[in-house]
């Protein structure tokens, strides 16, 4: 308070920060025989999802995986091992298709690559290579 005029001497505003609500990393490979366990299986990386769907399917569409399982953290649970019905699939490059929304209600856009790579913003879908 300015005791010469009484008036206060303080702005109060109210501000909004605009950033990423959360994230999410698709990675391209995985080895099921690997010794490190993060390696074992293909599980995105992420955090803060209200929601998640991930599916995997081979070169002729057909569904070989699919999860939408999230932790309290809105992390994914659990990731493809490389099997299907049990049985280990083929070292190969497999399709993936992902949909998710972040806690603020805001759609995930996609993976974002390089200009020089794909010229686009981002992809939703891609594809990952199971190596045996």
């Amino acid at each position: 308070l300015d005791t010469s005029t009484n008036c206060l001497d303080t702005v109060v505003k109210i501000v909004k920060i605009v950033g990423q609500p959360g994230y999410l990393y698709v990675p391209n490979a995985f080895y099921p025989n690997s010794i490190d366990v993060q390696f074992r299986s293909f599980k995105p990386l992420g955090k803060g999802l209200a929601e998640y769907e991930l599916q995997i399917f081979d070169n002729w569409g057909k569904l070989l995986f699919q999860t939408n399982r999230l932790d309290a953290a809105g992390s994914p649970v659990e990731g493809w091992d490389g099997t299907y019905k049990g049985m280990p699939m083929a070292q190969d490059a497999y399709a993936w298709r992902i949909r998710a929304k972040y806690r603020n209600g805001r759609y995930w856009e996609g993976m974002q690559y390089s200009q020089q790579q794909y010229g686009t913003p981002g992809h939703t879908f891609g594809t990952v290579t199971l190596f045996r």
